[in-house]
């Protein structure tokens, strides 16, 4: 299923009141600074479903700040500061989660999920990263037949 999230972090805390374990999975930076990460979902250690979603972060706004010609110091620079700061993710498309058929009722907890943007900074990097001829745009379909083909499922 896709759901569209504004807050990552606050879309993870509430399938965690549902009862899930969320557990990091794999995670990549992308080269127009996106980053797309996977997560396991389980209930009682049994493996119930995974969560793909592609964002953008406090990092991604740090970096759009920075001269396009930053030394290598001032990025690193912008990723500590920003790592100092609170923490947003906001996803650019749909989050997609694949959930064990016999788990009624985390789908449907999940399709009830509304939400606002973090901030007035995560909806600012929302709306740079749209508008920006360079972002690599949508990956959520590409992304979920991949998972699906590796798995099995």
């Amino acid at each position: 299923m896709k759901v569209n999230v504004r807050n990552l972090y606050g879309f993870i805390r509430y399938v965690e009141d549902l009862g899930v374990s969320v557990a990091p999975g794999p995670h990549v930076i992308l080269t127009d600074s996106s980053e797309v990460s996977g997560w396991y979902l389980k209930i009682r250690d049994a493996d119930i479903g995974y969560m793909i979603a592609h964002y953008v972060d406090n990092h991604y706004l740090a970096l759009r700040r920075l001269r396009s010609d930053a030394s290598d110091r001032e990025i690193l620079e912008a990723l500590i500061r920003a790592d100092l700061e609170p923490r947003w993710a906001v996803p650019v498309e749909p989050i997609i989660i694949y959930v064990s058929d016999k788990e009624n009722n985390i789908i449907e907890g999940v399709l009830r999920y509304k939400d606002e943007y973090p901030s007035d900074e995560g909806k600012k990097a929302y709306e740079e990263y749209m508008n920006d001829e360079n972002s690599i745009g949508t990956l959520g379909d590409q992304l979920l037949k991949y998972r699906l083909s590796v798995s099995g499922r």
